[in-house]
């Protein structure tokens, strides 16, 4: 059985790629290894959306995206029903597949984004409040986790006082779990009001 693996990634780690229409830019937080011809099954990343546009089409992918800063959008979908996004750290899903264009309600925001190739993986992204880790109960049981601090203020991460993390403000914490291996992680800090972004990443056999 292969251990899981634990990375702690901070700003260093990302890569920030402005948009070629010019209005926004992405901030890559963590990817699979992409395959031969470039196309990767999963990565989680932080769009900053400056102005009103369309929307790169990504084929046989999945979208879960959240405002994290911002006053709303409304994805207006040519195929379906515009979505509003009207709240933060409310999830919204749709088709990679779909031709999307983002109208800005009321100046520049922040989403947080997880792409799956649906062929290959499935994709869960929820928030909580490190309090609620503290209380968790439940294990994870999936291949990837990727948990991000959404708050100024630091929080730290463990399985126990002997293995920990402290996460700063944007800095992610990333769980690669090949075999599925149970992982009970809690928060170390019961009391605090920092709000995590948490990403479950299973793979397709």
């Amino acid at each position: 059985m292969t251990s899981p693996i634990f990375r702690h990634l901070t700003t260093n780690d990302y890569t920030t790629m402005p948009w070629q229409n010019g209005g926004g830019q992405t901030t890559e937080l963590a990817k699979s290894s992409p395959d031969k011809d470039g196309r990767f099954v999963w990565r989680v990343s932080i769009a900053q959306v400056a102005k009103s546009g369309d929307f790169s089409v990504f084929q046989g992918y999945d979208r879960h995206m959240m405002m994290i800063k911002g006053n709303g959008m409304r994805l207006v979908v040519p195929e379906a029903e515009d979505i509003w996004i009207k709240q933060t750290h409310t999830p919204a899903f749709f088709s990679g597949d779909w031709k999307v264009s983002g109208q800005l309600t009321n100046g520049p925001l922040q989403n947080f984004n997880v792409i799956v190739d649906h062929r290959q993986a499935t994709a869960c992204l929820t928030v909580c409040r490190a309090a609620d880790l503290a209380q968790r109960q439940a294990p994870m049981t999936s291949h990837i986790t990727i948990i991000h601090n959404l708050s100024s203020t630091p929080i730290t991460l463990g399985q126990q006082a002997s293995r920990c993390w402290q996460l700063a403000g944007s800095d992610t914490l990333k769980i690669e779990n090949p075999t599925v291996e149970p992982i009970t992680l809690r928060s170390l800090e019961p009391a605090s009001r920092s709000k995590l972004a948490h990403v479950e990443i299973s793979i397709v056999d």
